[in-house]
This record gives C-alpha cells, structure tokens and sequence, in this order.
C-alpha cells in the first residue's frame, strides 16, 4: 500500500500543479510585456 502511495502522489502532484503552472507563466509574460510597453 505505501509503495503504491509513494508512486501516485507525485503523478497526482504533477497533473494538479500542471494548469497552475502554466497560468504562472502565462501571467508572468503578459506581466513582462506589461512591463516592456511601460518602460
């Protein structure tokens, strides 16, 4: 049973930080693009 916990939570981990991640990323651009014009 810990064998099979410890071998889906990172994969658990990984498709659930998947979205958010990519939103980050996706604010940070428009926020440097932001930036870029602003300057």
């Amino acid at each position: 049973m810990e064998l099979n916990i410890k071998g889906f939570v990172p994969s658990q981990k990984r498709e659930f930080l998947g979205p958010f991640i990519e939103l980050l990323t996706d604010d940070l651009s428009s926020f440097f693009s932001l930036t870029l014009l602003l300057t």
